[in-house]
């Protein structure tokens, strides 16, 4: 038997999720503000705050690992960074969906006309910023008009592909006691 407490993997899994979820939220909104102005800066902010939140996500296995006493199971970390997964894409949809529906609805002529300049300042063919307007306006017909149900496919997608990461995570933070140390405690 372990001698060590183990942490509850539930708790420390909402724990986590509410911590990267507002994390998240931030990176939602600066991205989003910022963003607007300069679409290098929206991509960036993208790219940033993900790699941010995935590196939060893998530090909540790590932590569970440390505070079990360097051993955990496949099954308890991955349940753990899923719970996780669950409440910060929550935040993250909710956000989303909040902010650029009523916080600042503007965002999406801002970006289209900054985008539209940035590639007329870069000599771009007439076709290709077209095709990319058609594309934005696309998109933002998409966000303003979606459903309970295009909202629910998003959230779920999200969680997929994070989960994918939460899975990955899970096998590379798992860690089983040697064996060696388990015939030792039944020895004495």
């Amino acid at each position: 038997m372990n001698t060590e407490q183990t942490v509850n993997s539930g708790s420390h899994g909402v724990k986590w999720g509410l911590i990267i979820g507002v994390v998240y939220a931030l990176f939602v909104v600066l991205r989003h503000s910022v963003g607007a102005a300069n679409p290098f800066y929206y991509t960036l902010f993208a790219i940033v705050g993900y790699l941010v939140v995935m590196g939060m996500l893998f530090y909540c296995g790590r932590q569970l690992r440390q505070q079990n006493g360097g051993w955990i199971e496949m099954k308890e970390v991955f349940k753990t960074m899923f719970i996780a997964v669950l409440i910060f894409e929550a935040f993250f949809a909710v956000t989303y969906f909040v902010y650029l529906r009523y916080g600042n609805p503007g965002f999406f002529d801002t970006f289209r006309a900054n985008s539209e300049n940035l590639l007329i300042a870069a000599k771009r063919p007439q076709k290709e910023i077209d095709q990319l307007i058609q594309t934005m306006d696309a998109s933002k017909e998409q966000i303003l008009h979606a459903t309970v149900f295009d909202f629910l496919k998003s959230y779920l997608y999200a969680v997929g592909v994070t989960g994918l990461f939460a899975l990955i995570f899970a096998f590379i933070l798992r860690r089983q006691p040697p064996v060696v140390e388990r015939d030792n405690f039944f020895q004495s």
